[in-house]
């Protein structure tokens, strides 16, 4: 059946995309292996905004079926380097960029789409390539990042993340646009479901007009002292909010409780640890008081800690 498919991508695909200005690029890769055994992508830069569609095959696909799934997304350099994402020099422009709109293009609600050998293939790229049209008409009147957000805040759900929307559009006094965002997610969660009082608490902790170093300072609990270099580092952060240091490393404050939520530790353990940043992998960083006169660096990941 993966024959069928490869057959649709270089008939119908191909020739559809290259005639509205896509272009493709190969990242079947040994570096890419998680966007699945056969994938392909199709990109389109239009000044800042990049619009994206990748075919993902599943690795259980076996003979008697082919399955994929199809997304699609826009980026934005301007959104990512105003956020603090730093965006490095690539040819397809979507190098460590941040989608902050994503659809599934699926037929019938169903995430993965199977070829199997009771398919017609016509009628299945036909179908497919009218998916992928509306798809791109409903988006065509869409040339800024602006356009782009108000288009999605009329929407359910889009795929961002909500600190980082509300990052962004507090750093650009975008407060109508804010409000409406707010109004959103204390409506609903990210995902579209209810709005759990765990979630409520974090969108008040973003809300937070303290600066960074304001709050990162406050996870010093009494008698855990602040390391003099690290009133270096804050200082520095304090002019460049929202760094990203080494592409994983962010400093953080512990308004969402991360302790408790990412290493399920208890309060009283809490208090013994100040938060001072996490990484990619949400694995926190803190400043442990070992006892009345000694304090250590310590990582702790999920469930478990290490020094």
């Amino acid at each position: 059946m993966k024959h069928k498919f490869q057959d649709i991508v270089t008939k119908s695909l191909l020739p559809f995309f290259e005639k509205n200005g896509f272009k493709t690029m190969d990242i079947n890769s040994e570096t890419n292996k998680t966007l699945g055994v056969d994938s392909y992508y199709f990109y389109k830069i239009e000044n800042d905004l990049n619009s994206n569609l990748y075919f993902e095959s599943n690795s259980d696909t076996n003979e008697d079926k082919y399955e994929f799934k199809l997304e699609f997304g826009i980026y934005s350099i301007s959104f990512n380097e105003t956020i603090g994402f730093p965006i490095y020099e690539s040819p397809n422009g979507t190098a460590n960029t941040f989608s902050i709109a994503s659809e599934e293009l699926s037929a019938d609600n169903q995430y993965w789409q199977a070829i199997t050998s009771k398919t017609d293939i016509e009628i299945f790229s036909n179908t497919l390539l009218q998916r992928i049209q509306n798809t791109l008409d409903s988006h065509k009147d869409i040339n800024t990042l602006d356009e782009l957000i108000d288009f999605y805040l009329d929407k359910k759900v889009f795929y961002c993340n909500y600190d980082y929307m509300i990052r962004y559009l507090k750093k650009t006094n975008k407060q109508v646009q804010l409000d409406k965002y707010i109004e959103i997610l204390k409506s609903q969660n990210t995902d579209g479901s209810e709005s759990s009082m765990w979630f409520l608490k974090q969108l008040d902790a973003s809300l937070d007009k303290r600066t960074l170093k304001e709050k990162v300072k406050s996870n010093f609990t009494k008698g855990i002292k602040v390391p003099n270099p690290w009133e270096k580092v804050l200082d520095w952060v304090e002019k460049n909010p929202h760094t990203v240091i080494g592409g994983h490393f962010e400093i953080c404050d512990n308004s969402n409780n991360l302790l408790q939520h990412v290493v399920a530790i208890n309060d009283d353990a809490a208090k013994q640890l100040a938060i001072i940043g996490t990484n990619s992998a949400d694995e926190v960083f803190c400043i442990w008081k070992k006892n009345k006169t000694e304090s250590q660096l310590y990582f702790l990941a999920k469930q478990a800690a290490q020094k």
